[in-house]
């Protein structure tokens, strides 16, 4: 909750005003920034553009909006519930001769903002709307809740919804698990509730509140007044457009959209490089796991998984995992990011981290970007603790364009804390590089799944995630402890889709994951919905300090 004596200093971006931020990178927000425009007498901005877009609601007063073209200025007179959205590339100015007041800002948060040196181009940029016109209704927000300034309206991350809630309603409880949400406070006082946590804010007029991604939360006009917000999620939550009627895949594309903002994937195609890799040599290793990756991604892979340390070898002596033990920002992700470019898939490999002092047992998802996703193995195993620290970035879970991701390392999938986690926050798939090895189990089979499988099938059944567990096969003669092969890949009810894979050789096998089926498995029946009958009245379980009750569905609807 941010008050109007917590707003942050004057950007200095208007001249006879005041330009200060409400919500932005000082509390922890990337997608949307909202700042207070407030204009004076014969009031002008600097002239602005942004990396991404803006948009912005005329608190009060009158507004003159004036955007430069290459070859004119097309000029706008806005109102009191006058919304603009400005595309990236626009080049524009703010003014009023009577004064006035906005809340707005770019989306994503760009904090350059007046700083570009963009081109003015010869089409306008920016486009006006008002509070007023009909919009996309939301009726689970409220019996007036209006999506003004979204998807269908040419919008890529940015938004800008119109809510209303008389005296007595209540938001049903929903939760986005992409993406912010902001609400700012234009009318009346009311409750803000963080359902996940349990904590409840009061608020009032000039108050903002900022959701965090994957907390369920409500807001309540309890205090027997009328409520009036803007606001909404950013980037725009897809589900909570489809709980609304939308056909999103039939929404026309929309310039820099990427699939990911748009639609969530529904099949995903997953490579598993069940790779035979000699301990303490890192440069053969790579060289393996390049070649097995890139025929992978001919063959059709979106996602390319391979063992944990497979760069390095099952290595768990201190001498040689310090001789082996490269950067984040070394040679082999530099590998697998250019490869990943070339195929526009992403790859997850394990390797010897370095960092400082410290040496971690980790694995990364790497886009052509670089990575996405970095995890640092939480649960060492046997004698892993005498050459590597415990993991210290918490279990990641992220979206990707083959779906919602999160990553555990082999040991860690015998503490049923870390799949449930991540499922709650969620994934749709978990990602387990392994390098199998007997102690655990009083037997090992020598044919067929290992007992390791027994987990994940369970685990996956009972968290209605899809897994994919890819481990090293070597004998002990290269170098380390022999390790037990048999990679798989399971739905999200514990069944098999390919698997187990050798127990004694290289292997490779392609699965497919219907991302639809994983969704829909999170309900069996009307009367079966395990997150739903989950008794968090008696039970929780907390990620990073804070509850982890929360799922990818978006809203509960009755």
């Amino acid at each position: 909750m941010i008050s109007p004596d917590q707003w942050g200093a004057d950007l200095g971006l208007v001249e006879n005003g005041t330009w200060r931020e409400m919500i932005g990178s000082g509390v922890g927000a990337k997608c949307r920034s909202l700042y207070d425009i407030s204009l004076g007498e014969n009031a002008t901005t600097k002239p602005l553009s942004h990396a991404g877009e803006a948009v912005y609601y005329v608190a009060n007063g009158n507004v003159d909006l004036i955007e430069q073209l290459a070859d004119r200025e097309v000029r706008h007179q806005l109102g009191e519930g006058s919304m603009l959205h400005a595309h990236a590339g626009a080049v524009y100015t703010l003014g009023s001769v009577t004064g006035a007041r906005l809340v707005g800002g770019p989306s994503p948060v760009d904090e350059e903002l007046g700083s570009h040196h963009a081109v003015a181009g010869t089409e306008p940029l920016v486009r006006t709307y008002h509070r007023d016109r009909p919009g996309l209704l939301v009726p689970f927000i409220s019996n007036d809740a209006r999506l003004v300034i979204w998807l269908g309206e040419g919008a890529i991350t940015a938004n800008m919804n119109y809510v209303v809630l008389e005296p007595g309603e209540r938001n049903k409880e929903h939760v986005h698990a992409i993406s912010e949400d902001t609400i700012h406070i234009l009318e009346g006082h009311g409750t803000a509730e963080n359902v996940t946590t349990g904590e409840s804010f009061d608020f009032g007029p000039g108050d903002t509140v900022h959701i965090e991604i994957g907390f369920w939360h409500a807001v309540a006009a309890d205090k027997g007044e009328r409520v009036v917000s803007v606001g909404g999620p950013c980037p725009a939550d897809v589900d909570m457009l489809r709980a609304a009627g939308v056909d999103v895949d039939a929404l026309p594309a929309v310039p820099g959209t990427t699939d990911a903002m748009v639609a969530f994937p529904s099949m995903t195609t997953v490579a598993l490089e069940q790779v035979d890799v000699v301990a303490g040599q890192p440069e053969q290793n790579l060289e393996l796991a390049r070649h097995r990756a890139e025929a992978a991604f001919d063959d059709g892979a979106n996602l390319v998984v391979l063992p944990e340390l497979v760069v390095s070898g099952y290595v768990i002596d201190p001498v040689i995992a310090a001789e082996v033990a490269e950067p984040l920002d070394g040679r082999s992700v530099a590998t697998f990011t250019e490869l990943a470019g070339a195929h526009d898939g992403l790859i997850a490999f394990g390797f010897c981290e370095r960092s400082g002092d410290a040496l971690f047992n980790t694995v990364v998802v790497v886009s052509g970007q670089g990575p996405i996703l970095h995890y640092r193995k939480l649960h060492l195993f046997d004698q892993e603790k005498n050459a590597y620290s415990p993991g210290d970035l918490g279990l990641p879970v992220a979206d990707t364009a083959f779906g919602r991701i999160g990553v555990c390392i082999c040991y860690d999938l015998r503490f049923v804390e870390v799949m449930r986690s991540m499922s709650l926050r969620g994934a749709e798939i978990v990602i387990a590089p392994a390098a199998w090895v007997g102690g655990f189990d009083r037997t090992v089979p020598t044919e067929g799944a290992t007992r390791h499988v027994d987990s994940v099938l369970a685990q996956a059944n009972l968290d209605q995630v899809a897994v994919v567990a890819v481990s090293q096969v070597a004998g002990a003669s290269h170098g380390g402890p022999a390790t037990l092969g048999g990679s798989i890949a399971c739905d999200a009810y514990g069944e098999i889709l390919v698997g187990p894979l050798s127990r004694t050789r290289s292997d490779s096998a392609l699965a497919t994951i219907d991302l639809d089926a994983v969704r829909a498995a999170r309900v069996r029946s009307e009367t079966i919905r395990p997150r739903e009958d989950r008794r968090t009245d008696v039970y929780g379980l907390h990620y990073g300090g804070r509850h982890c009750e929360t799922e990818s569905l978006r809203v509960r609807l009755p």
